[in-house]
Order: C-alpha cells, then sequence, then structure tokens
C-alpha cells in the first residue's frame, strides 16, 4: 500500500507540474499486487531500463522537476529505444521521437545518478549549482 501510494503521489507531482516524462517509481516488492492499480491508473512502466538504440540529433530546452525553474538548451538523440520489463514481469521495448525519446532518455539519467545539468557545459554547470547553494536575501 505504501509503494501504491508513494507512485500516485509521483505521478500527481508530474501531472500537477505540467511537466512531460515519465517519473521514476520506487522499487516495487509486490509487483503483482500492482497490476489492475496501474491498468486503472494507465500507467506504462519499465523495471530495469535499459537504452538499447539512440541515434540523430535534437537540441531542446530541457528543464526538470528536481531542478525547478531551469531550462537549458540540451542535445539529445531524436531517437530513442529502451527495454525493460512491464509490471508483471514480462518483456518490454519503447520507442520514441522528438520528445518521448527525450524524456526516456531523461528519465534513464535519473535512474544512474544523472540530472540534465550533468550535461551542461561544466562552466554552466558550476554557476547554476553556485546558484543554488546561495541563500536567497531575506
Amino acid at each position: 500500500r505504501q509503494t501504491l501510494a508513494e507512485m500516485r503521489h509521483l505521478v500527481g507531482i508530474l501531472r500537477v507540474d505540467g511537466g512531460p516524462g515519465r517519473q521514476p517509481l520506487p522499487r516495487l516488492e509486490r509487483v503483482p499486487a500492482l497490476v489492475e492499480e496501474m491498468r486503472a491508473a494507465d500507467l506504462q512502466v519499465l523495471i530495469n531500463p535499459v537504452i538499447t538504440e539512440s541515434d540523430g540529433e535534437w537540441d531542446y530546452e530541457e528543464g526538470c522537476l528536481s531542478v525547478r525553474h531551469q531550462f537549458h538548451p540540451l542535445a539529445r538523440p531524436d531517437h530513442a529505444t529502451v527495454s525493460g520489463f512491464d509490471h508483471v514481469g514480462a518483456p518490454i521495448e519503447v520507442s520514441g521521437d522528438g520528445l518521448l525519446a527525450r524524456c526516456l532518455q531523461h528519465e534513464y539519467d535519473h535512474l544512474n545518478g544523472v540530472l540534465f545539468i550533468d550535461h551542461l557545459d561544466p562552466k554552466k554547470r558550476e554557476r547554476l549549482v553556485k546558484q543554488f547553494n546561495t541563500p536567497a536575501p531575506l
């Protein structure tokens, strides 16, 4: 039940903030119990995803709920295919172009501890990190 609540919370954050993409979910301990809930919520889940294909290039202003109110141009492949397992353990493959490809790669990065700002020029990233570490004036 706690995992379901966390999943609903994450999906709610995504819907409220209007951000595109997929929110990474916590590790699921009781996968079979989630099947009906996920069908009802129309969620697509990729467990242990791996990017198996990517090509092209697309520059786009990317942002992230983890780094609020920041949007920066970032080049990513324009096409991506991700393989993994669905909520019942069956192999699944998702391919996309444009925004879907970007979202797949962005969320895959999160699972590996990478934020979109980690792809920025080091000097730009350093300025951004300093900005976040500077206390706001009272």
